[in-house]
């Protein structure tokens, strides 16, 4: 294969000890790289690489477009928007807006009493964040607004919060909670509203357009499945659901390529199209714990990186 890849054509799995870089058109595995040590989550950065915090040591791998690994001191869990050449890091108290890759700062927003994330979110534009806090005392949720002088909105919710969803265009976030509540709120705070979709949320995401949302969840007799509902701000309800699609075994994280789902479960992943209603295919990665979507051409791969007998 000669050439870059295309728009998100290309899943970085985050296997026990390696990640495993997965063609979507097959689907198959593209690449095989192994780290120094297990992951602790995985992030595609928009110029093709894969970013990967350490779990064991206070360090980050990233795996370069060559096929190569470097590993850089001080574990990391970028949040990447349309701007190519910036990131966003969640800080005890702040919230860091870096150059990327060089890691230098560029803006610091306090963050006053925030110490411990569960989860983040980003808008596409970069001018919100959304901070679900670890703790069971946190208000729920938090909005910072990173344009003009930074501003921090507690979002209340009345649920514990474990996961947050953004619109791409900050209209709206959800919240995933225990019990499997799902939260909506308008940025501008226009109230919160609660909807039950299962028993356990296990992750969610935002389709391009940000008027839809897909769940994975445990649903109330045991089983597991996909549910994808219409997001309409301002409605009554602002939630429709449109359809439900069972899964064969519990997810682990999601990602949304246009027409195509993508599951991760604890044997591997699954590609689904039609919007999600369909399994085109699968790719054993036994223990993976994390999914991204490389969403930018990742230019010429290394020879070194294909499996044996490719060419």
């Amino acid at each position: 294969m000669s050439g870059a890849l295309l728009l998100a054509a290309v899943a970085a799995v985050l296997g026990p000890g390696e990640v495993v870089l997965v063609e979507l058109a097959t689907p198959s595995v593209r690449a095989r790289v192994p780290l120094p040590e297990p992951g602790a989550a995985v992030f595609a950065a928009p110029d093709g690489a894969v970013i990967v915090p350490l779990a064991h040591t206070d360090a980050t791998a990233v795996v370069g477009v060559d096929g190569r690994v470097k590993v850089e001191q001080g574990r990391l869990f970028p949040l990447f928007f349309d701007e190519f050449d910036r990131m966003f890091v969640v800080m005890p108290e702040q919230l860091a807006l870096l150059a990327y890759p060089q890691r230098v700062a560029i803006r610091e927003i306090p963050l006053p009493g925030v110490v411990a994330i569960r989860h983040a979110a980003v808008t596409a534009n970069g001018l919100a964040v959304a901070l679900v806090g670890a703790a069971p005392e946190s208000p729920g949720a938090w909005i910072v607004v990173a344009g003009g002088e930074g501003r921090l909105i507690p979002v209340a919710v009345p649920c514990l919060a474990e996961r947050v969803a953004l619109a791409p265009g900050g209209e709206w976030l959800a919240v995933g909670c225990t019990g499997g509540r799902l939260a909506l709120a308008g940025i501008a705070g226009a109230g919160t509203e609660v909807v039950a979709v299962g028993s356990k949320i296990a992750a969610m995401a935002v389709d391009e357009s940000g008027r839809e949302l897909l769940a994975a969840v445990t649903q109330g007799d045991g089983r597991e499945g996909l549910v994808r509902l219409r997001i309409r701000p301002g409605a009554s309800p602002p939630f429709k659901e449109r359809w439900r699609q069972p899964l064969p075994r519990p997810p682990r994280a999601l990602a949304i390529s246009g027409g195509t789902v993508l599951v991760l479960d604890e044997r591997g992943l699954g590609v689904w199209d039609r919007g999600g209603r369909r399994l085109a295919g699968e790719v054993a990665v036994p223990g993976a714990i994390g999914l991204a979507l490389l969403r930018h051409a990742v230019g010429p791969m290394s020879e070194s990186w294909r499996e044996p007998g490719q060419s």
